[in-house]
């Protein structure tokens, strides 16, 4: 490290960073600083830079693309690739959003802390070491943390997997945190835990000898303007604004961070479609909902009755009781061309209800009735009909479609095996639905990883399209994505469930999109329905107080 002399001296300073592939610009002359016990947010749309900027502090980048630009830390100028790999852990420790991928599912927890405390203290005692896990834990706010030390990543909550990525980022006492989208995949009351407890730990650590500082990643206005003191916009690798989080949220200076701030669906509004942040970067303004004939009449499709979901425990995971209650005593029922959220914390039974609708998990009592006839009772030509009606469309695209197999094969598979026709009448469909579904045919040839997200996204929703369903189940299927891609896949939704009278069954923990794009909303707590009602009707005069909780918990600003 070569000393410089600097006015002011930062935690991190950044100086005309750029990031190249061989191609293109990444990042572009990008500059930005950070001061000891300072929340900084930083913003955008996938692609616009976000985390390569972060990653090519510590030198995690690939050695395809090519850095420039300085990086000083602690006022010292970081010379060499070395210099800032030597930070990683011991100064600069990095939450990903996704736990069960960033822990090892083959080692303890308490082993996966302990190996940070190892490497950076190599003179620690075995029972230093484990007093200083029992530390990690406790300050992310772990109970039973000599219990939980034992355990697998598989055995504990996802919100407990957070907490302990928090816990092991924490564990050697950083100077600076880097949360990437650590809140994407956690339902909205542990999102408002995870972001108290982190404002809670760098307060804590705010007079200590390592006070630690935050870049919060998010594409997620609201929840960043709830914790940072300072924003950063980015775009394409560039720059667009950056100031306080007051003037960033109440007086932004580009158009692009308007269109961020306008895009997510606001609570008590219903447009009839969203807006991109190009529509709004366009001057375009919200549409309301053409007037329509409301039809009175429904035709129920899913009739569910006592639904009981209970798991035997037999590696005693829990060691008070043999059974796990998933879902307790639930009847609702699910009418033709109108859209059922499904909302709750995590473990609420959500996915479990979801699953049993299409006969992938066995209830333990009661029924579940499609068209008046009991899904358990369907015989071969009743079971095979019933799999075309009912389509399932998962969270992550990535893992839902298969990276050896083109677009075209993997959207062609599925009708295959349902319908006896000719390969051009398949190809035929094929073409007309990627049409549909604002897909260039052209791309068919094409790979999953060669696409973005939203792109990914979209051809899963033809894959089920493929087979002409009549319901398509929708679990956290958007939120992975931006708000803009959120936007253009909820309008994508909302024109087909119009133009093919689709009926959805949708599942999701952002309670804002719940309430735009659903008709009606139930609402599960441990296994059993608290209430449902009309969208608009629950989130304005909400009957339990679970649910009251639910909607006090969504960040606003």
């Amino acid at each position: 490290m070569v000393s410089v002399e600097e006015k002011g001296l930062k935690l991190l300073d950044i100086k005309n960073l750029s990031i190249n592939s061989m191609d293109r610009i990444l990042v572009n002359d990008f500059s930005f600083s950070i001061h000891q016990s300072e929340i900084v947010g930083m913003v955008g749309e996938s692609g616009s830079g976000k985390s390569l900027c972060c990653y090519s502090f510590l030198s995690l980048l690939p050695p395809t693309l090519t850095v420039g630009g300085k990086m000083f830390w602690n006022g010292q100028l970081l010379g060499t690739e070395n210099d800032k790999i030597n930070l990683r852990g011991k100064d600069i420790s990095f939450v990903f959003q996704e736990p069960m991928s960033a822990l090892n599912p083959s080692m303890t927890l308490g082993n996966q802390i302990g190996e940070v405390i190892k490497k950076t203290n190599p003179n620690y005692s075995f029972s230093d070491i484990k007093s200083t896990i029992i530390e990690s834990l406790n300050e992310v706010k772990i109970p039973q943390p000599e219990q939980i030390i034992n355990r697998f990543p598989h055995q504990i909550s996802g919100g407990q997997q957070q907490r302990i990525c928090l816990a092991i980022a924490l564990a050697a006492q950083p100077q600076l945190l880097i949360a990437d989208e650590p809140t994407t995949a956690l339902d909205v009351c542990i999102q408002a835990e995870m972001m108290e407890l982190l404002k809670e730990i760098i307060l804590q650590r705010k007079h200590s000898q390592r006070p630690l500082s935050l870049i919060f990643i998010s594409h997620d206005l609201p929840l960043v303007a709830s914790i940072c003191d300072r924003m950063i916009v980015l775009r394409k690798g560039e720059l667009i604004e950056q100031g306080s989080t007051f003037e960033i949220m109440n007086s932004p200076k580009n158009d692009y961070t308007r269109g961020l701030l306008l895009t997510k669906p606001k609570l008590g509004e219903k447009p009839y479609r969203l807006r991109t942040v190009d529509d709004v970067m366009e001057g375009k303004t919200a549409l309301e909902k053409p007037k329509q004939i409301i039809e009175l009449d429904y035709p129920i499709l899913f009739s569910i009755k006592n639904l009981d979901v209970v798991f035997e425990d037999k590696k005693r995971l829990f060691k008070t009781q043999k059974t796990f209650v998933a879902l307790k005593d639930i009847s609702f029922e699910i009418f033709k061309n109108k859209t059922l959220g499904i909302v709750g914390e995590s473990g609420s039974g959500k996915s479990t209800l979801a699953k049993s609708l299409i006969g992938l998990q066995q209830p333990s009592s009661g029924t579940i009735e499609w068209n008046s006839i009991n899904i358990q009772h369907f015989n071969s030509i009743e079971q095979n009909e019933f799999r075309k009606s009912v389509q399932y469309i998962f969270q992550n695209p990535d893992s839902a479609l298969n990276p050896r197999m083109t677009i075209q094969q993997a959207l062609m598979e599925p009708r295959r095996i349902h319908f006896q026709e000719t390969e051009s009448e398949t190809l035929n469909k094929l073409i007309q639905i990627v049409e549909l579904v604002g897909i260039n045919k052209n791309d068919i040839s094409k790979f999953p990883h060669q696409f973005s997200g939203g792109q990914k996204q979209r051809f899963v929703i033809a894959r089920a399209l493929m087979l002409e369903p009549q319901v398509l189940i929708l679990d956290e299927s958007v939120a992975a994505l931006d708000v803009s891609v959120q936007a253009q896949v909820l309008n994508l939704l909302n024109d087909l469930k119009e133009e093919l009278q689709l009926t959805y069954v949708f599942i999701s923990h952002d309670l804002s999109v719940v309430q735009y794009f659903c008709d009606d909303i139930l609402v599960l707590n441990k296994g059993k329905i608290e209430e449902i009602q009309p969208s608009m009707d629950l989130f304005n005069h909400p009957k339990s107080d679970y649910t009251q909780n639910l909607l006090r918990s969504i960040p606003t600003w």
